[in-house]
């Protein structure tokens, strides 16, 4: 843990016991996996690459080297990267495939199979990118990602600017092969608000297509395919995570969309009595959007979500921030995302433990220092209850 400094080895013992004592009590939230953390990963729909692991080092056409992606390559030149796996033919035409990435420092050229695909300019945001129908095949793929340093004038300015992070080179974050299904919803946009005790949620949904005519819940009887369009329908529900229980639901809602297109429908959802999310209960729910057709399901793309009110008051002459109308004491810090020999590439595991701690030592804020965190940073703060400021 290189994030919060700890002024004497008594603190540190005091801490470790703290965190033994909370995790035999079973206070502490149980662990997560990245997928877990991803919405466009988290679905039963979906076929998932974990590309994770050691990926070859190329150099003039050879291999020279093995590398830990996610991992910091080192130096500041060039390094192109190669992942090889195979694909089953049933896998492949059932699935619309895009490449999942959640942020990496340098500029990337990508390949599939000797094409090229995309250039990304660099930063540590989260992406997808679709790959076009055919690039991919039955058997072995290889995935080449050509990773150039930012310039030398961009460089000079991130060392020398203020509170300027560590130079890393390299894929620092999670990479996945996302196979959806050819109607799949792509992300879902939400705005929450309470009335009365009543937590509303705005719900917009972007569903896209690709080959409609190969949905594998449609039979060849079937009527759900008309004039080069699917129909389908479109329904948006919130759930106990815990129990499993729906507490709301819009119904199914009939929709049409042509091949290779995009729509979004809006839905209302509302839950009476709802549970605030706070620091000392961090209650979520789940906003899950299904796709169903002839009967069966298409896609299903679910999403936490908390009930919170959060504005600035003047109380007593003095500024206040005031969460679900309580005024909320902050104790925060600032969160560097940085670990000895890892870099920014930390694990699940190294970030889970920076979370406990922090809730351990009473803290419920934090403020992103540079860049945006990883997704399942943001996911496990939810869960402990911290707010995070960038």
């Amino acid at each position: 843990m290189t994030y919060l400094q700890r002024t004497s080895e008594t603190v540190h013992r005091t801490v470790v016991l703290l965190l033994v004592t909370l995790l035999a009590a079973g206070t502490l939230q149980a662990s997560i996996t990245v997928r877990q953390s991803a919405p466009f990963l988290d679905s039963e729909t979906r076929k998932v690459f974990d590309l994770a692991g050691q990926w070859q080092r190329i150099e003039d056409g050879a291999v020279v080297s093995s590398v830990t992606v996610p991992g910091d390559l080192g130096g500041n030149e060039s390094a192109k990267l190669r992942k090889t796996l195979r694909i089953d033919s049933v896998t492949l035409i059932r699935n619309t495939w895009h490449l999942q990435f959640f942020g990496m420092v340098d500029a990337v050229e990508l390949s599939v199979n000797g094409r090229f695909i995309m250039r990304y300019p660099g930063g540590m945001s989260p992406f997808s990118i679709r790959i076009r129908e055919g690039i991919l095949r039955v058997g072995s793929n290889t995935i080449e990602l050509n990773v150039i340093p930012m310039s030398t004038l961009a460089l000079n300015v991130q060392r020398n600017g203020r509170a300027a992070p560590k130079q890393y080179l390299g894929i620092l974050r999670e990479v996945f092969l996302v196979g959806t299904p050819h109607v799949w919803t792509e992300s879902v946009h939400m705005r929450t608000s309470i009335e009365g005790g009543t937590g509303r949620v705005e719900v917009s949904a972007r569903i896209m297509s690709g080959m409609i005519e190969r949905v594998r819940s449609i039979s060849s009887a079937s009527d759900v395919l008309s004039n080069s369009s699917l129909n389908f329908g479109v329904e948006a529900r919130i759930v106990d995570p815990r129990t499993g229980i729906v507490i709301s639901t819009t119904g199914v809602q009939p929709s049409t969309i042509g091949r290779a297109r995009e729509i979004t429908p809006k839905m209302n959802l509302s839950v009476v009595g709802a549970r605030l999310w706070s620091p000392a209960d961090p209650h979520l729910y789940e906003v899950e959007v299904r796709l169903t057709a002839d009967g069966g399901i298409v896609d299903t793309y679910r999403q936490p979500i908390g009930f919170r009110s959060v504005k600035v008051a003047s109380i007593d002459g003095a500024r206040k921030l005031l969460l679900n109308d309580t005024v909320l004491d902050l104790h925060a810090i600032d969160y560097i995302e940085d670990a000895p020999g890892r870099g920014p590439a930390l694990s699940v595991s190294q970030m889970q433990y920076d979370v406990s701690l922090m809730k351990t030592l009473g803290v419920n804020a934090e403020r992103i220092v540079h860049g945006s965190p990883p997704p399942v940073f943001l996911t496990l703060c939810d869960r402990y209850g911290i707010l995070v400021l960038a």
